[in-house]
């Protein structure tokens, strides 16, 4: 790997300095057109980079999202879990056995309606979230 240069500018004002310096004595329109497309050009590039922010809250919000949707499909779908939650299942043949399954069946589809509009609002937040940290302001 090459070491770096001593004299490589490292930050945008001091290339622009460096420009400033090997165009010293051009013309001063020539100069300032050579400063401004450079700085423009720079400045571009950094903001096109995608920023850290967004790499550091994807795995945590990705665990966070798997871990909801998986939950609340698991609790909208299965009926032996709905049961335990209600309390310890009656004789299948009383009037509270068909109760208790009509009850497990309707909590089964709220929750599931839940955790899918749950799940749409969550992608929603997401793109926002990707979309201001991810897209420049010029784009």
């Amino acid at each position: 790997m090459n070491a770096p240069d001593a004299n490589m500018p490292r930050t945008i004002k001091e290339y622009l300095d460096s420009l400033r310096a090997a165009l010293e004595g051009a013309d001063p329109a020539l100069i300032q057109d050579a400063l401004s497309d450079a700085e423009i050009h720079l400045r571009a590039e950094c903001a096109a980079r995608p920023t850290i922010a967004y790499q550091l809250l994807a795995l945590p919000l990705g665990v966070i999202y798997f871990s909801v949707t998986v939950t609340g499909l698991a609790m909208g779908l299965d009926p032996d879990l709905n049961i335990q939650i209600w309390g310890a299942s009656p004789e299948p043949t009383s009037i509270e056995a068909t109760l208790l399954s009509i009850a497990t069946i309707v909590f089964g589809v709220l929750f599931l309606t839940a955790t899918l509009h749950l799940a749409r609002w969550l992608g929603r937040m997401h793109g926002r979230l990707a979309k201001r940290l991810l897209v420049s302001a010029a784009a």
